[in-house]
């Protein structure tokens, strides 16, 4: 779950870890899939959704099938943190069929 993704991702809850993780993902290549996921849970923490589903949406786009899945499932589970009818998701959804078909 996102809470505990986070927690593990900064023990100490410093908001400098938070700013780390980010940091490292913006400076990662697209097949550094993990950097991307933790920055998009951190994204969603902090309340940007809409960074953190651009982030995923963008890496989606980059990756091999088999990291494009993965990516899919932690988009769809930040699509339910974040809530069905947040138009954010909405619009994010469109973007991932898109991607997909």
């Amino acid at each position: 779950d996102l809470l505990e993704r986070i927690q593990a991702l900064n023990p100490l809850g410093e908001p400098s870890g938070l700013q780390q993780i980010l940091e490292k993902a913006n400076a990662a290549p697209a097949a550094d899939i993990n950097s991307h996921l933790a920055a998009a849970d951190v994204e969603v923490a902090i309340g940007r959704p809409e960074a953190a589903f651009a982030r995923l949406l963008d890496r989606i786009a980059d990756n091999t099938a088999e990291s494009r899945e993965e990516l899919r499932k932690r988009l769809l589970e930040l699509f339910m943190v974040v809530g069905s009818e947040d138009p954010t998701v909405k619009q994010a959804r469109r973007e991932l069929t898109n991607l997909l078909f």
